[in-house]
Order: structure tokens, then sequence, then C-alpha cells
């Protein structure tokens, strides 16, 4: 480009300063558009106030297009053909750089799932990370190879890339929302109420003789997580001996923590309702009969500490150990608050082969938490801190090892604690000790760790002898996804959330259960019930499920099971055969490798289309790994129940496998269905060396194949 001469513009000076200042525009609201798209989808989980976010983006919006007006207009208003020619060769590579990033921020936003600090399989985005390096490539090229057109049409394009994205942010009811909130404080103000509070712990373990209410949210162990760790130890549930488990909790959809802290805390549910989180947050909380405001009316003191701030509406009226914010820090601290978002803005625009050390950078500073950025400083006062600012797991379990329990407070206690449970990212092991774990079993360890707490709280209780006298409540506000574990990796196990009950004055050998079906919205007017207190009339206890209600929510927990298990567990087949284009439904996998023994459970549905025969065998293979020829097989029969589905009569295989004569290398184990015809990855990779065979990774999403191709969560 250089060798040639670029046509000189020939419009007047005022219209060359203003096309100069779209160009220097173009990039500063790309990445300020990629910023507040992030933050209003967000707001409730991020820091930064939306005044500190809209101005620091003024700020840098201004700042970063008047360096480059600046650096761009003494070329403009020359004649001279020299600095004519750098004047057009610089704008054009501001505008190849602006295309590209309006590529990567508004065109290439696969789908990475929850940015929660859990691994990501970086394998499985191989292909979008090189499409990404071919289509700038080919951007490159073309801008290149059309100089002249780009050169004389430069500000055009920019201008269309400009508005294009201000034209698809403003519509967005996130935008909307909080341009509200940030000019008139409504609707998500409410949302936004942890910002404007902080917290103590004083008095945090002085309870009443008269009575107590404790609900302790252990995050993301859900049912199936408890049985496998009791079924690993079984004195883990030894202090849960006066509980029952209600082991058919259900968590409607939304499953995340977000929507079931209210739940949880208000009895509301969505219902179908197709509100945002910010209208549903503030429905929830705006209702009469919302847990902690109908105890305090009726005499309790509540306190609660979560690790999710966020999710609860911060009131002095009815929650008794926060108070105003108090020593906002100097200007500096909105660099400080907003650090997360940068983070999480540069993980938007960056292309995907580098979003591995962005995530890197996202963990190390543990931005899926609360506990960074801290937007005020600590107050003078001891024992306060701001509310996000909360106190982690083994930090927790230390303080009630170490604090002074009583038994003297003169009015009824609440206490209502969230707790990162078995959640992502493992950061304690299960003697309630800092670790980062990286290994398979980490939400094993982790969740064995928040139910030592949990029984530390309870043993701590019973020494300081309010026990008998308070209702306890031991629950999850999900159970775990995305495959957290090998042995859990069905999509519906997040909406079987723990839920264990001890009513005052109950006393038992051991752990009861109780096979009602039961909703996490049902948490509230099960409370109130328990305690006398009046509760919503169209609101069920669990303590007095009607039989109709408790047949229909047996239905509902039906239809949504089979609905999870076709979206979530459908195996492809290889497309060789036209013939054969059933799926296979697998309802339930555990598989575990020890002694060059493969223990394999897996239950499903499929019949044979094209002769209406059902199957009588399935394949269990290894595969090396990146090819598809099979280096070892073994027939294992299938057992048929009467059990109908959808598809046929359901299917049972439960046996011990060895693999005998197997070359050293890497391997997937697969299984095929019939007629080595149906293939699907059974989700581990297995090395095998001097002839013995090991485990080598994790579950993850790759590894479970949909009928169109596959599941990206």
């Amino acid at each position: 480009m250089s060798a040639e001469t670029v046509p000189a513009e020939k419009s007047s000076i005022l219209k060359l300063i203003a096309k100069t200042l779209c160009i220097s525009l173009l990039i500063p609201i790309t990445i300020a558009c990629s910023v507040l798209t992030i933050y209003c989808s967000n707001a409730h989980e991020i820091i930064a106030t939306a005044e500190q976010v809209f101005s620091l983006l003024g700020s840098f919006v201004v700042l970063t297009s008047l360096i480059t007006f600046c650096f761009l207009i003494p070329f403009a208003l020359m004649r001279m053909e020299n600095t004519s020619r750098v004047y057009w060769v610089t704008s054009v590579a501001i505008l190849c750089c602006g295309i590209l990033l309006w590529m990567q921020s508004n065109v290439f936003t696969w789908k990475f799932g929850e940015l929660d600090g859990a691994g990501i399989d970086w394998n499985q985005f191989r292909f979008y990370a090189w499409f990404e390096v071919a289509a700038y490539m080919a951007v490159i090229a073309l801008i290149i190879r059309c100089r002249k057109f780009f050169a004389a049409y430069t500000v055009h394009i920019a201008g269309i890339l400009i508005a294009s994205q201000i034209a698809t942010l403003i519509p967005q009811e996130n935008f909307q929302v909080t341009i509200r909130d940030t000019f008139r404080q409504s609707v998500s103000g409410d949302l936004a109420s942890y910002k404007n509070y902080e917290y103590t712990l004083d008095g945090f373990c002085d309870y009443s003789k008269e009575g107590n209410v404790v609900v302790m949210i252990l995050d993301a162990l859900g049912t199936r997580v408890f049985e496998r760790i009791i079924d690993d130890e079984p004195t883990c549930k030894d202090s849960f001996a006066d509980f029952t488990q209600f082991k058919n909790c259900f968590v409607h959809d939304p499953a995340g923590t977000k929507y079931s802290v209210p739940r949880i805390l208000t009895g509301c549910n969505t219902d179908g309702h197709p509100w945002s989180y910010v209208n549903y947050f503030s429905n929830a909380y705006n209702r009469e009969h919302t847990l902690l405001k109908t105890l305090s009316r009726n005499g309790y003191e509540c306190k609660v500490l979560t690790s999710a701030a966020n999710t609860v509406k911060w009131d002095e009226n009815y929650i008794a150990n926060i108070r105003p914010l108090k020593n906002v820090t100097s200007p500096d601290s909105k660099v400080s608050a907003v650090n997360q978002l940068v983070t999480l803005t540069l993980f938007r625009i960056v292309p995907t082969h580098v979003k591995p050390y962005c995530y890197d950078k996202l963990n190390h500073s543990n931005v899926s938490s609360n506990d960074n950025a801290a937007v005020v400083s600590e107050s003078n006062d001891s024992g306060f801190r701001p509310l996000n600012k909360s106190l982690a797991d083994y930090e927790f379990y230390q303080f009630i090892k170490d604090a002074s329990w009583s038994s003297g407070a003169n009015t009824k206690q609440v206490r209502f604690i969230h707790l990162s449970g078995a959640h992502a990212p493992y950061t304690m092991n299960e003697n309630c000790e800092p670790e980062d774990i990286k290994t398979l079993d980490g939400e094993i360890r982790q969740g064995k760790g928040a139910l030592k707490i949990a029984s530390e709280f309870i043993e701590k209780m019973k020494a300081s002898g309010v026990y008998d006298n308070s209702l306890i409540v031991v629950l999850s506000d999900h159970g775990p996804f995305r495959g957290m574990i090998d042995y859990y990796i069905d999509e519906s196990s997040m909406n079987r959330p723990l839920l264990m009950v001890k009513c005052p004055q109950t006393h038992q050998p051991e752990l009861q259960t109780n096979n009602s079906p039961v909703h996490l919205k049902d948490t509230t007017p099960a409370i109130l019930t328990k305690l006398g207190i009046e509760r919503p009339l169209d609101a069920f206890s669990w303590f007095d499920m009607p039989p109709l209600l408790a047949a229909e929510r047996n239905k509902e927990w039906t239809t949504f099971w089979n609905r999870k298990q076709a979206h979530s567990q459908a195996l492809s087949f290889d497309g060789k055969s036209d013939k054969l284009a059933t799926e296979i439904k697998l309802q339930r996998k555990h598989i575990l490798l020890s002694n060059n023994t493969v223990h394999i459970e897996i239950a499903g549905d499929a019949t044979d289309v094209v002769g209406e025969n059902k199957f009588k065998t399935l394949t269990l293979a290894l595969v090396k790994t990146g090819e598809r020829n099979t280096c070892a097989n073994v027939i294992v029969p299938i057992e048929y129940k009467n059990t109908k589905t959808d598809r046929g009569n359901c299917w049972v295989v439960n046996t011990d496998i060895k693999f005998n004569n197997t070359p050293d290398g890497e391997y997937e184990l697969v299984v095929m269905l019939p007629a080595n015809k149906l293939y699907a990855k059974l989700g581990r990779t297995v090395t095998v060396a001097n002839g013995i065979a090991k485990t080598v990774n994790k579950i993850t999403t790759e590894n479970i194949a949909a009928h169109d191709g596959g599941v990206v969560r």
C-alpha cells in the first residue's frame, strides 16, 4: 500500500474533522459496548456500581478517542502527499483493528458456560479458535486487496459498525434497567442493595433458649453428591442423626444460585413468567411473607452471612447485623472496583487462543466470588466489613471453632448462612483447610469439608444448650452441574438439591428419609408452618403435602426428568448409516476403573428402528485417541426391564470388564450399539502402561454428544 497513492479526501475541513472523529471512536466504542453488555447482564454479580462503570467508561472513550484524533488530525489537515498517505494508511489500519475487534466482541461469542472458576476443556473450542484465525486472515487479506475501497469508505464502515453496536445495545432490557437504576434508583436498586451495606459477625454465635432457626446453604452440594460422600464415609452423617432428608427435593429451572436463594427466602418461583432476573428479584422480595421479614415481625432477630451477597435483599429493618457503608475510599478505589469487569471484558474481546490465559487470571483473582475489588475500605469500627468481603468457608469454620457460644440472647434468633459448599472453584479440602484442588475429586473433598462445617456448627449448638429448641435446615440451592464429578453427568442432577431438616425437640437414632416431592420454594412456608406463624395461603409446607399435590408434583418431576435426559444424555451415531438413526438415552452412568477392571452401569432405552428388534448386546471398547478404529472390544449382554419409556423397554447393563492384551497408549472409552454403528464416548481417557489401565481425565461436556452434534452449556 505504501507504494501507491491513496486518493486525497475532497471534503471540507469540518467534514474531514467529523470523519476523523468517527474513525477515532470506533475501537473505544466497541470496547465500551462490550463492557456495558457484560455489566448490564451481570450487574447483580459485579461489585462496581453503575455510576462507577459509566463514569470510567466515559473517561476511557473520551481519552482514547482524543489521543487517536490528535494523532490523525494534523495529517488529515495537511495537503502534502506523503502526510495524506500516512493519514489514510493509519485510518485503514485502525479500521482493520476495529473490524477484528467488532467480530470478536459481537460474532465470535462462543458459549463457555458460567465463568465460576471451574475448569474448561479448551480442546472442545479448538475448532472455534482456528476458525477465528482463518476469519481474521481473510479479513486482513480482503482489506489489503481492496485497500483503495476501504481507504475511500473508511468512515462509512466505521460509522456502520459503531451504529450497529449502539442499536443492538439500547433495546436490551438489562441496559434500560441499568440506566434507570443509575438515574432513578428504581427496579434493580433492591438488587444492588448489597453494595450499600457492611456486616458484622458480632453476636453471631449468641442464641436463645426460647427458640432459634438456622438455615444453612451448602452451595452445589446436591442429593447425589451427599449420597456419594456418605457412601464413601458413612460417619459424615452422624451429626445429622436427628434430621430427616427429603430425597425428592426439586428445584425449578432456572436452577442457579441467583434464582434459588430468593426462592428459599421468599417462596416465590418464576412459574413460567417471562421475568428478567431484576424483575424476578424485585417481585420475590416485595412479597408480604418473605422469611426474614416475617420472622423479624414475629420477634426474631435475624443475622445473615452469605458468599453470594447479590442474592439477598439487604434491609437493616429486619437484618440485624448490617449497617450502611462507612468510610468510602478515595477515587482510586473506583479503578480497583472495576478490575473484575475489566478482566471479564478482556475474556470477551480476545481471541479464543488467548482466552485460557485470561481465564487463569479470572481464577487467580477469584472473580467468580465476591471477595475481590472492594468498593469501600474496612470500617474503623472493629467487626464490620463490606458485604462483598465475605468469609471463605475455611475461615467460617475457624470462626465457629474459636467463637464464644452463648445461650443468653434475649430474643429468639435466626441465622441464614450461605457457604460455598461443593461449588467450584475448589479451594478447601475435607479438613476445612485452604487448598487449591485441581483433581477430579475436588468436588467430593470440598463437599466433605462443607459437611464438616455443618457438623461442627451443630456440635457447638449442642454444647451451648440451644440445639434441642432449634429448627435447623441444611440444604443446597442446586445440585452439581456440567458433570462436576464423574459419577453424575446427567443435567438433571442440578435440579436435585440436598434438603435435611431437624425440628425442635426431635431425637432419633439415625438420619431418616422422606420421599415426598418437595420444592425449594416450600422452604419459607415450611419454616413458618412449623413455627406456628401465618404463611401465604397458596403455599405448601414440606410437612403437610396434600396427596393430590404430591401426585401432581411426581408427574411434573417425571416429565422434567425425561426432558432433561433427552437434552443432555442423547448419544449420537457416527453418521455412517442412514438406517440406524435412533438415539440412545442414557439415564445413569457409573464407570470406575481400578486394577485393570472397568465397572460399568448404564441404563437407557433404544430400539432397532429398521427391524423393530431389541438390542441384545452393547460393545464396550477402547479407541486410540484421535482415531476411529477400536483397539479392544468387549461385548456385554443387555438386560431388559419391564419399565416402559417413550422409546420402548428400559435396558440395563451392570458388569465388570477386563481389557486384556491391550497395547500401551492413550485410549478413549466408548460404547457402541449395535454392530458398532452407534457410537458414543463415555467421558474417560484411559492410559494403558505396562498392561495396567488407569483413568487420567475427568468428564467434560465434550464427552457428552447429542443427536444434533453436541451439547454446549
